[in-house]
């Protein structure tokens, strides 16, 4: 059924799109009972001096965008090139720069924007590339089951970026595809196991994934932030930041927080300016409670 659906949005004008795309995701709001609560939930934890109807405002513009981020993952199903979203990569030689060093690129990201999309933008630039993937365990609808196995088929046939599980077994091989010069994605806003720091996030204490520092200390590989941003025209922006460095310290898990607090830094300047790209019905969704 997906499939046939994106088949069809490859074909309709990109204003239908939009349109389609913007009433689905006002549906969406009052159909999803439980999510909408708990993306009010959450975004009033953030922004407790905010009017209601602010408040009320960000969250559905976020389900209108993961809706649009949902059309444009389907679009790359089309065979036609031609279909596809424009994709402009920001700072590439950041990215080049870290692995002519050899070691591999663990390129640290979150759930804004729409970040399956740097799998698309950076397919090619290693031999193996992969990234961990966070499943959830809460119970899931049926058609956002069916998109999810979609999406995942897509990654991986289009990009070539393989799925690693989020486990002990995943962050092995993680670092196993690290010490052979690959790029391996992780995103640091969802949390497993007990591989989380807590930090101040947006003034706010905050669960975030000490996975990908971890990983990159661990295996010496660089740790590069890359935030993908939707833009109101259709296209992104995949922007590459400075690299975290290692920091210089005895300890391991002090530089674990020194660099997992660093890219929480460089996440909220990007939530702060366009909050309804942040994925606000992912957080505490889980057994493990972010908020």
């Amino acid at each position: 059924m997906i499939l046939s659906l994106a088949n069809i949005f490859t074909r309709l004008p990109s204003s239908t799109l939009h349109w389609v795309a913007h009433v689905l995701g006002h549906v969406a709001y009052w159909l999803y009972r439980k999510d909408r609560h708990l993306a009010l939930k959450n975004v009033r934890t953030f922004y407790p001096n905010a009017s209601s109807s602010i408040q009320r405002g960000i969250v559905i513009r976020c389900f209108q965008h993961m809706v649009h981020a949902a059309f444009d993952l389907m679009r790359f199903g089309a065979e036609e090139s031609s279909c596809w979203p424009t994709i402009t990569i920001r700072h590439l030689d950041r990215l080049d720069a870290a692995l002519r060093r050899g070691r591999g690129v663990v390129l640290i990201t979150a759930h804004y924007g729409n970040f399956e999309m740097l799998m698309f933008a950076l397919k090619e630039l290693s031999i193996s590339p992969a990234f961990l993937w966070h499943k959830p365990t809460s119970k899931i609808g049926w058609v956002v089951d069916q998109f999810r196995i979609y999406r995942e088929g897509i990654m991986t046939r289009k990009s070539g970026f393989q799925p690693l599980e989020s486990s002990v077994r995943g962050a092995m091989k993680a670092g196993h595809l690290l010490k052979r010069g690959n790029v391996v994605i992780m995103a640091a806003d969802l949390i497993w196991g007990s591989g989380f720091l807590t930090l101040t996030f947006l003034n706010k204490p905050f669960r975030m994934s000490r996975v990908p520092a971890s990983i990159s200390l661990r295996t010496h590989a660089s740790l590069l932030p890359i935030i993908a941003v939707r833009q109101l025209d259709e296209q992104y922006d995949i922007i590459v930041e400075e690299p975290i460095e290692h920091p210089t310290t005895n300890s391991h898990s002090d530089a674990e927080r020194t660099m997992t607090e660093r890219f929480a830094q460089i996440l909220a300047r990007y939530v702060e300016s366009a909050p309804e790209q942040w994925c606000w019905t992912q957080l505490g969704k889980d057994d493990e409670v972010n908020i």
